[in-house]
């Protein structure tokens, strides 16, 4: 299953810009009608006491995920940090991106020391409160790759199975890699095609990997767990 946790990595770079532009919009709406209903002064009182708070204890928490990541292997005090700050915004700010977002990044630290099942229920937490369609899409996705890791394949291609534009090559190639985890080749031929198809001729590291994979296949070389 590693494979599936390589691609993740080299997958997410093609959407992190259009994501983080998402979620910049929806943080910027909520702040905008927010200061349009309150009034500036009751706007200014209100982003004090309840937007600042929270972005700093975010920004606390990135430092503590970015500190984690760069060790080799993260120690019980490094994730005991990541998951108390987490653990903060997601119990007393639950409604919040910010929330949704520590979620996420703490879900991708399980993930990366393969505690899948821990990853798993911070996920499923995560898509009961996303609302943009970004979000779910995201989730979705990340749930998947996750479920593929521990053997759940049948729910994971199911939740691979609707994409928007944005993120149809990400569903299609994660497709791919399970079904060739699967012994499926011509399912996975299929999916890798339809991804390529989907980046409409990109040269990007995410397309050129794809590529790498179909030609793989193709010329009988790919290695497939199942016959």
């Amino acid at each position: 299953m590693s494979n599936i946790r390589s691609e993740e990595q080299e997958q997410l770079e093609s959407i992190k810009y259009w994501f983080q532009q998402n979620a910049l919009t929806i943080v910027g709406a909520v702040l905008l009608g927010s200061a349009i209903f309150f009034g500036p002064d009751l706007y200014q009182s209100y982003k004090n006491n309840k937007i600042w708070p929270v972005s700093d204890i975010y920004s606390n928490f990135s430092v503590a995920v970015s500190r984690a990541k760069a060790m080799p292997e993260p120690g019980q005090q490094e994730l005991a940090a990541v998951e108390d700050l987490a653990n903060t915004l997601i119990q007393d700010h639950p409604d919040t991106h910010y929330a949704f977002l520590a979620s996420l990044s703490l879900a991708g630290l399980n993930a990366t020391v393969g505690d899948y099942e821990a990853a798993r229920e911070r996920l499923e937490w995560a898509a009961e409160q996303a609302q943009q369609e970004a979000d779910v899409q995201l989730v979705n996705y990340r749930l998947a790759l996750v479920e593929a890791e521990l053997g759940v394949t049948d729910a994971a291609l199911n939740r691979l199975s609707g994409a928007n534009q944005h993120f149809a090559p990400l569903y299609a190639a994660a497709r791919g890699d399970i079904h060739v985890i699967l012994g499926q080749r011509d399912q996975a031929v299929s999916a890798y095609e339809e991804a390529l198809v989907q980046l409409s001729g990109d040269n990007s590291a995410q397309g050129n990997t794809i590529q790498l994979k179909l030609n793989s296949l193709r010329s009988g070389a790919g290695v497939l767990s199942q016959e």
